[in-house]
């Protein structure tokens, strides 16, 4: 009669184990070293299938060649199946967020920190033809209720995600809005976090996205000042900024409160169909407002979208959208913008969840930047429009 080997126990061991999950419905196999290596007595006889012998002489005696190349086999097999479980787990993660946030370096915003997120994957559009990608705005006040900071976060099922910070700068009332935006949830000064900047006009209708480059007269009048200094240092080294969006609202400054009417420009994407086409004005006649004005905005190189309009409810007398419960109050501030390439089709939509908190969806083709530049526009009050 054969003896029990140490090698037969474990494989059988690891057979069962494998039956056991395929019979569950479980997609992978892992057992523990302790599952591989600690077999009880119990387990012992049961794989022994009846056979008779005492304790000693089934683990007892030297391993064979053929038992070590078995143990070495099974280790192997062991390494392999962990491995495969923290890929299913990777691509768990990924998919839990969606197609449209994972980032082109390949990982998610769930793997790292938010100073880990690429300032590239900030200009990159949504997936085209993918959900909507879930946001949230929190609003953080100051002192009186002034100067607050928003911080935009991706939604997800195991936590939310920072992506981005933005706080309206002081000392520029008079010139109209100007908020500074970062990828850091503190620093919010220009720095290596500094990522753009929105800026409007004094009551509120006209509003311009800037990345992190230099006002091109400010660089320019830098480049000729005689005082400068020989060092480089001194010069902004982004170069002159790029417009990366233009939005312009109606103005309503008499009579109740109203839906709010958006236009939406953006520049038309690059070849690659993943960063905003490179669109830095070197004066200001060549800039999207003044385009606009004068009625110079050409369509090959400009992208255009609207708001959607809010249809009258008979029951509650409110103009009214259907945000399919993602918004749970109502709001002048409340839009959603469709798609230029299938009217009716919602491609960014912005409502109130809770007293400081704002839900902020957007697809293709906005980037995480274009959105949250559209969503302080709304949040920030507006002499043009009657109640902020």
């Amino acid at each position: 009669m054969s003896k029990l080997s140490e090698s037969s126990i474990m494989a059988a061991r690891l057979a069962r184990a494998k039956q056991s999950n395929k019979e569950s419905g479980k997609e992978e196999v892992v057992l523990t070293g302790a599952a591989m290596h600690g077999l009880s007595q119990r387990d012992a006889t049961e794989d022994a299938g009846g056979q008779q012998g005492s304790s000693s002489s089934a683990g007892a005696g030297p391993l064979d060649s053929e038992q070590r190349d078995m143990m070495a086999q099974m280790q192997q097999a062991q390494e392999e199946l962990e491995l495969q479980q923290k890929r299913l787990e990777q691509q768990r993660l990924s998919q839990s967020a969606g197609p449209s946030v994972v980032l082109a370096t390949g990982a998610s915003p769930g793997d790292a920190n938010a100073m880990a997120i690429p300032p590239e994957w900030l200009l990159q559009p949504a997936e085209r033809g993918a959900p909507m990608v879930q946001c949230l705005i929190k609003r953080e006040k100051g002192a009186l209720g002034l100067w607050p900071i928003y911080r935009m976060y991706l939604q997800r099922d195991n936590g939310d995600v920072f992506v981005l910070a933005a706080r309206r700068r002081k000392g520029v009332l008079s010139e109209g809005h100007s908020f500074l935006i970062s990828r850091d949830e503190k620093d919010l000064e220009k720095g290596p976090n500094y990522v753009g900047k929105l800026r409007s006009n004094l009551i509120g209708t006209e509003w311009m996205l800037y990345d992190s480059g230099a006002n091109p007269a400010k660089l320019q009048k830098a480049l000729n000042s005689p005082r400068r200094s020989s060092s480089a240092e001194r010069l902004p080294s982004d170069g002159p900024r790029r417009e990366l969006a233009y939005i312009s609202s109606q103005q309503n400054v008499v009579g109740t409160a109203a839906p709010r009417r958006l236009r939406v420009t953006l520049p038309q994407l690059d070849e690659t169909g993943k960063q905003p086409r490179m669109r830095a004005p070197a004066s200001k006649q060549e800039t999207l407002p003044s385009l606009a004005r004068s009625k110079q905005l050409s369509c090959e190189d400009l992208i255009f979208l609207a708001n959607k309009e809010a249809t009258p409810n008979p029951l509650t007398g409110r103009h009214s959208l259907n945000f399919n419960g993602r918004v749970a109050k109502a709001s002048v501030k409340n839009f959603q913008i469709e798609s230029p390439e299938a009217p009716g089709t919602v491609v960014l939509q912005f409502g109130k969840a809770a007293k400081e908190d704002y839900i902020l969806d957007y697809g293709y083709p906005f980037s995480p930047l274009q959105a949250l530049a559209l969503a302080l526009s709304a949040l920030a009050y507006k002499l043009a429009n009657e109640g902020g």
